[in-house]
């Protein structure tokens, strides 16, 4: 008998039989104690039997992904519908899947059912290979959500996974269809994947929200002990009352709301705070905490709204010492993190109060993820401009690597002022990211205004009947009014003045609605508002309710009024009895950045359906209404604007308000709050236009639903469906992924505010000059290039005009020549025939021959190469990089860029000869910009066919000659040294600017193929079972003796004639198992002219480098040689590796982002350098003269013929070796002592 798991085994089964091993797989984002299970048609799946059914299970690394941990045994493609249900953990049903039933047909030996859109299969694989985890937030699933499928949605139709086994897989091949689609899966899974790309939050890491306010504030109950009140702010509120549904834990740190004076009271509010996840910033001293909100209130507050006082006389300079307090609390804000938060932390900053903070942040924890969100509006460039601190204050901004804002308008003001003020460019990234490219770092730029949790908030309401008793109340007191509701802030920004005056308005014009409206005006008090300036603004305000009420009082009314005033901390329950009271909220700001309560009022509306205030009416006319007000209010003509004869004459002679419908209610917006971006239904004004304000609200009451409600409903179900728990999850979820890169390197530049973080390649370091000087010694063929200004000299390019063409505007940035002691040091290097120095420059031939045309030997590049000279190789005649260039194409270019440059104010044009130049560096950025994108336009589309290139960089649209630059200059003159003087062991090149990266690629990738080659060369040497003369291991060139002419190589050549002389006479060690090992051959010693009997035991070399295919000796000094040959390749126990192709240095003047491998800080530096290498030129000069001088009268340890050519090397190699000795105090006494001492070294 089998069991249930168990298959029969039979000769030919029936296909009823088979069974297919299939495996589910889902995504559910759903509470702890619920489960997942699959339900279906199956007696396996419980045919429909929810106790039954399949049970999936999932782990904290693949949460959401729900999986099968055992196999279903399907029978063979039969029809199975299934679905997913949702059970607590005793196996009651929450809910069942959303839609119609799914289909399964199994195949093959084993399907795997991925209806998670592959999100396991990605997960499991990224935790495997990355070591990643998920990061998510928890969604409640209920009745009323379906939310809960999560973000993927899984297909009509089921993924069928190819069968695991070999014979399952042969068994049938996939159609092209069937390619087609799982091509279009992977495709879209990698789309879905983009965003998340190493997107991964650990569970030991943490997200800090930094606040000015902490979401809970302390007071002091009736026993004197702490007690937390929930924020009055819904933004923090609501992220406070996340936390619990995040998957990692999440922080809070902010002031508590209490000045605490003793240790004591710090240490018992922190244990309160941290009870609640939060940690508490403690001012030490109150005066320096009260300058710092009179900063945010009087100085940056305005600012950001786009404010600026033009009464010079009333305006307050700009105070230091508020300044200095603003600095100090930002940083207090930073040390109360920095000994808690870790650099996987995700570090959250609220609001302009901690605009410092992220720079602050990144002193402590130099890769620490921090993200800025500003939920005011960002002032235009012009008006933030007006700020003494305003570059501060951008660099602690840009110090974040994530800056977000509400609208596209705030960031676009954000960009626009880090271009004008410091220069930076913005660009699009691939799935719709803003960046700014700052300080080798990509700055994110976030658009994604705050939505309210809607759900949370109903929920809320509901829960207390104190809200509905309160509005209640107040329909009561208002009964037969239409109410208007208004929940601001105390102070002038709010525009409760202007709204004042807009009712004042209203009632002027309408008489017949005089007692029939009022206004409720809630005015709270800031934490930054609270230092007398709310007090102020709260008496003009209530002194100009108390006009208004007077001027339309009603006598028989003693009690009524117009506007009812509350000055002072508002409930959030009272808050939302008045939004469920009222008919019509209304919002006045001068300027706001994003005001949540017309999405809290839309929201509150939708709960009186199924929650009514009362059996009557929202808006009923008043039972006390006579018969000759009646008659008064029919009495009255509307304005022509406003005249609707059928609709109002129904009304008015009915004496009634329209009848509102419950669910609804209307919403006047000012066109300078974010909201209005937002909500379609709202009536948008402007504030400042009283009239307007006027006519919104008139028809705000008599306004008609039937064809209003359609918006309103629309706006209803925008809030309904988005929640802040899914805005700040999307904003964390780019907060990490435009975390600094692992694979850059971060380095601190700059004291005080001017303090940043510099991101580059994590090989590029600053270069070590004295490292350089020791290669240079070292070389013995050597190339350098010099960009000039920028490099050898400032860049002080100013605008000069010449009149080579008068009939042209044409202007040319003409800069400085070098200094006197550059040209100096770049003569004393010239002058040595092993070096070859070029100086490459975009400047045309007369100008460089003007600067550098009195340094011998000096090499000339100019126009980037297109023209060049390289005395040492072409002689003294100018070259040209391509002599059949076609140079018809510049009249139509010069024209027409010439049109640019007479309409771009502050723009010039420069004639380079092979290259025209469109300069926009001092013109407005925006419009030089648009005037150079389009001119790059028409230049390209003009220009088609002819051998150029248009490109545009920062500042500039040039037109050149296609294969034109400095790489391909440098490629020609390293191919014409090597073709003629040998391979280059030295490689030098230093530049500053966007032309020079060409040079730098060139160079770098030409040392990389080398050190891949030489890399691969030594390994093979390391495998060869029998060691080889190091010249043959090398690839050396050399012929063997027997075929050595008899003549010298010429000076200049591959390798030097004293290494030439050591080669010879070392030549017959190549047979490495000779009877006599290291023994020089009297053949050999007789070709090189050498009597054979003084011919000491010289002992094989191994120390031979080799560098770009040549021998390279690499030396430390001091070192002890035992021959002849140590002293041409190595000594015979001194060991090196061997290194990885030339000494190749790329540099780059300034720490940016840059494709060379170092960096120096200024020309100065690289003055240093030069100064360096001519410093070693004239020591080495110094060291040959006193060589030459002995050799001409010494006597070498064993005798040559003078007929020989080997033996004036030879007596130069002796001499060298005698100043080496000389120069680390190897040797002592005369030069002759020194040869004698020679052999007895080592």
């Amino acid at each position: 008998m089998t069991t249930e798991l168990e298959e029969p085994t039979l000769p030919r089964p029936r296909r009823s039989s088979v069974k297919t091993k299939v495996f589910f797989r889902a995504l559910f984002r759903i509470e702890p104690e619920q489960r997942v299970r699959v339900c279906g048609s199956h007696p396996r799946l419980g045919n429909w039997d929810v106790s039954k059914a399949h049970q999936l299970t999932t782990s904290p690394d693949l949460y959401p992904c729900w999986y099968s941990s055992t196999p279903v045994l399907l029978p063979l493609k039969a029809l199975i519908l299934y679905k997913y249900v949702v059970v607590d953990e005793a196996g009651n049903v929450i809910r069942w899947e959303d839609g119609t039933n799914r289909e399964l047909r199994p195949t093959g030996e084993e399907l795997t059912v991925e209806d998670d859109g592959g999100a396991f299969r990605t997960n499991h694989r990224s935790r495997h290979s990355h070591g990643a985890s998920w990061f998510g937030i928890n969604r409640t699933i209920s009745s009323e959500s379906h939310e809960a499928a999560g973000p993927f949605r899984a297909p009509s139709a089921p993924l069928n996974v190819p069968p695991s086994s070999a014979s399952a897989r042969q068994s049938r091949e996939p159609t092209t269809a069937e390619r087609q689609r799982e091509a279009t899966e992977m495709k879209l899974d990698a789309l879905k994947r983009m965003g998340m790309e190493g997107v991964s939050v650990g569970w030991n890491d943490t997200l800090w929200v930094l606040s000015l306010e902490l979401p809970v504030q302390l007071r002091r109950n009736d026993r004197n002990e702490f007690t937390p009140i929930v924020s009055k702010f819904s933004l923090l509120s609501t992220l406070f009352g996340l936390r619990d549904r995040v998957r990692v834990p999440v922080k809070f740190v902010g002031f508590p709301g209490v000045h605490c004076t003793t240790e004591s009271d710090k240490a018992e509010a922190a244990s309160a705070l941290e009870k609640m996840g939060c940690v508490g910033v403690f001012p030490p001293d109150k005066k320096q905490f009260d300058q710092f909100l009179s900063f945010l209130r009087g100085c940056l507050w305005p600012l950001f709204h786009n404010v600026l006082t033009m009464d010079t006389q009333s305006r307050e300079a700009f105070d230091n010492a508020k300044w200095s307090a603003y600095q100090s609390i930002n940083k207090l804000f930073a040390d109360s993190l920095a000994p808690h938060a870790h650099e996987n932390d995700l570090i959250f900053v609220q609001d302009y109060p901690l605009l410092l903070v992220p720079q602050l942040i990144s002193r402590r924890i130099r890769k620490a993820n921090v993200g800025l969100f500003l939920h005011v509006p960002f002032p235009s460039s012009e008006i933030f401009r007006t700020l003494p601190v305003r570059d501060e204050l951008l660099r602690g901004i840009l110090c974040a690597d994530l800056v977000g804002f509400h609208f596209f308008e705030y960031a676009r003001h954000f960009l626009v002022s880090c271009k004008r003020l410091l220069g930076l460019d913005h660009q699009m990234k691939m799935g719709g990211f803003i960046g700014v490219e700052y300080s080798g770092r990509t700055v994110a730029v976030r658009v994604a205004h705050v939505h309210i949790q809607a759900a949370d908030i109903c929920g809320a309401i509901c829960a207390q009947e104190e809200t509905f008793q309160l509005a209640r109340n107040i329909r009561r007191r208002h009964a037969g009014k239409f109410i208007f509701a208004s929940v601001d802030r105390c102070e002038r920004m709010a525009g409760i003045d202007l709204k004042l005056e807009g009712l004042r308005t209203l009632l002027n014009r309408y008489p017949q609605l005089v007692g029939k409206v009022v206004l409720l005006q809630y005015a709270y008090p800031t934490l930054s508002s609270s230092l007398g300036t709310s007090a102020e603004t709260g008496r003009k305000i209530a002194k100009h309710c108390e006009e208004l009420n007077d001027a339309f009082h009603d006598q028989e009314e003693k009690e009524e009024k117009h506007v009812e005033l509350y000055l002072r901390e508002v409930r959030r329950e009272e808050k939302w009895a008045a939004f469920l009271a009222a008919d019509c909220l209304l919002d006045t700001s001068v300027r706001d950045g994003l005001n949540l309560n017309p999405f809290e009022f839309i929201c509150a509306r939708s709960l009186l359906p199924t929650h009514p205030l009362d059996s009557e009416p929202v808006s009923s006319p008043s039972s006390s209404s006579s018969a000759e007000d009646r008659e008064k209010e029919t009495a009255v003509d509307l304005p022509p604007a406003h005249q609707k004869p059928e609709l109002f004459t129904k009304q008015l002679s009915a004496s009634t308000l329209p009848v509102k419908r419950k669910g609804v209610g209307s919403v006047i917006l000012s066109e300078f709050t974010g909201s209005a971006r937002a909500l379609h239904s709202a009536f948008i004004v402007n504030p400042w236009d009283c009239d307007a304000v006027a006519a919104a609200m008139e028809k705000a009451v008599h306004r008609q639903w039937e064809n209003d409600q359609e918006s309103f409903f629309r706006d209803q179900s925008f809030l309904m469906l988005g929640s802040a728990q899914k805005w700040a999850e999307d904003v964390l979820l780019d907060l990490r992924k435009a975390r600094k890169r692992d694979d850059m390197a971060y380095t601190s530049w700059g004291f005080g505010t001017g303090y940043r973080v510099i991101g580059f390649d994590a090989n590029f370091r600053k270069l070590d000059i004295s490292a350089v000087v020791d290669a240079y010694r070292n070389a013995v063929n050597r190339v350098i290039f010099f960009d000039h200004e920028g490099t050898l000299a400032p860049d002080r390019r100013n605008l000069t005009s010449y009149a080579e063409n008068p009939s042209q505007d044409l202007l040319s940035a003409k800069g400085s020549g070098p200094s006197p002691s550059v040209k100096a040091a770049l003569e004393v290097i010239c002058s040595d025939d092993k070096n070859t120095v070029v100086i490459l420059s975009g400047r045309e031939r007369s100008l460089l021959q003007e600067w550098f045309g009195s340094i011998p030997n000096i090499g000339l590049a100019a126009e980037h190469g297109f023209f060049f000279t390289v005395p040492k190789i072409t002689g003294d005649a100018w070259y040209c990089l391509s002599r059949s260039a076609d140079l018809s194409w510049k009249d139509m270019a010069l024209e027409l860029m010439t049109q640019y440059v007479r309409r771009t104010q502050g723009s010039f044009l420069e004639n380079k000869g092979s290259s025209l130049v469109f300069q926009y560096r001092d013109a407005d950025p925006d419009l030089g910009q648009w005037q150079a994108q389009e001119l790059h336009n028409y230049l390209s589309e003009m220009l088609f066919g002819y051998p150029v290139t248009v490109m545009s960089g920062k500042g500039y649209t040039e037109v050149k000659l296609r294969g034109v630059d400095k790489g391909s200059a440098v490629q020609k003159v390293l191919n014409k040294v090597t073709k003629n003087r040998g391979e280059v062991d030295f490689l030098l090149a230093v530049g500053d600017d966007r032309s020079d990266e060409d040079m730098f690629k060139v160079i770098n990738q030409l040392a990389s193929s080398i050190e891949h080659a030489t890399a691969h060369m030594h390994q093979q040497q390391q495998q060869q079972q029998h060691p080889q003369h190091p010249l043959q291991q090398f690839g050396d060139t050399q012929p063997p003796l027997s075929q050595t002419p008899n003549t010298p190589e010429p000076v200049g050549s591959l390798q030097s004639t004293a290494r030439q002389a050591a080669a010879v006479l070392s030549s017959q060690l190549a047979t490495p198992r000779s009877p006599s090992p290291g023994l020089l051959s009297a053949a050999a010693a007789a070709a090189a002219g050498v009597d054979s009997s003084m011919v000491r035991t010289l002992s094989q070399p191994a120390g031979m480098h080799t560098r770009m295919g040549a021998v390279k000796l690499k030396s430390k000094s001091p070192m002890k040689f035992s021959n002849l040959c140590d002293i041409a390749g190595g000594g015979g126990d001194h060991q090196e590796t061997p290194e990885a192709g030339p000494a190749s240095y790329t540099v780059t003047v300034g720490r940016k982002p840059s494709q060379a491998r170092f960096f120096l800080n200024d020309s100065e530096e690289v003055s240093e350098l030069l100064e360096g290498l001519a410093s070693q030129q004239r020591q080495t000069l110094k060291i040959n003269a006193a060589a030459q001088a002995a050799a001409s009268t010494m006597t070498l340890p064993f005798p040559i013929s003078s007929s020989s050519p080997y033996r004036a090397p030879v007596a130069s190699l002796y001499g060298h070796l005698g100043g080496h000795l000389q120069r680390t105090g190897a040797g002592h006494g005369s030069t002759g002592e020194i040869f004698q001492q020679a052999p007895s070294f080592g």
